[in-house]
């Protein structure tokens, strides 16, 4: 039986739908051209190392996004999150070795993480919060900084009975570019527009998504076009 719960963060998806991701999850984060391939790739040669790395999920949520990372065992992972029936999810899947509950924009800590993620939280924020959060995102890091959030407008209303789902603001890809941070984008946006493809089509928006996989390529000369950037800064500095 599934509890209530276990389905938090599902609403306004199709379950079926998800069933289907969760098998084929292993499969989407191998492929170049699909957000999860993309996110994961912006690790880079910290996949591929046998030293410890630490890293900070500074908005974790209930850990799904990171769970179906498959980081490797050597990452060493701390959870920040403001809402408590979140971190509850998040502490069962077992990837995290510590979870905080904390409102993202206040959390501070004297030791630097060498990788800080933040999937996702940015839109969440209104712009003067959203440059500060930045900021304190890279003063966090010792090595890189990655940060996910759609492009332009992408209205999202409160669910989970969570008011922090709300989405206040939008940033672009040139803000971005300007503050040092190497884009990769994702998702057509003329394609997936502003509504939820899954919720109005169900299992027939693997044609979707098939049509935005094969139209990828034309993100990386245009990323302004995508739905979604995946945004990567290199950090030099010492723990």
């Amino acid at each position: 039986m599934v509890s209530r719960m276990d389905r938090m963060g599902e609403e306004g998806t199709n379950l079926l739908v998800t069933k289907i991701d969760n098998i084929l999850m292993s499969f989407y984060k191998k492929l170049p051209f699909t957000y999860l391939g993309i996110l994961r790739k912006s690790f880079g040669k910290y996949l591929h190392t046998s030293d410890q790395i630490t890293l900070l999920d500074l908005g974790c949520g209930d850990g799904t996004m990171l769970e179906r990372l498959e980081l490797p065992g050597n990452f060493v992972i701390t959870g920040v999150d403001i809402f408590e029936p979140y971190l509850k999810i998040a502490k069962r899947k077992g990837i995290y070795k510590r979870l905080i509950k904390r409102d993202a924009r206040l959390f501070n800590s004297r030791n630097k993480f060498d990788i800080v993620l933040a999937s996702h939280v940015l839109e969440h924020l209104t712009k003067t919060q959203g440059i500060k959060f930045i900021k304190k995102l890279e003063n966090l890091a010792c090595k890189s900084v990655i940060i996910a959030t759609p492009i332009g407008d992408l209205p999202q209303d409160e669910y989970d009975s969570n008011p922090n789902q709300i989405h206040q603001s939008e940033w672009s890809v040139l803000e971005f570019k300007d503050m040092g941070y190497k884009i990769n984008s994702q998702g057509l946006k003329l394609l997936w527009g502003n509504q939820n493809i899954v919720k109005e089509y169900g299992i027939f928006s693997y044609v979707f998504f098939l049509i935005s996989t094969l139209s990828q390529p034309l993100l990386r000369i245009f990323p302004n076009l995508g739905t979604y950037m995946i945004c990567y800064k290199e950090i030099a500095r010492k723990r």
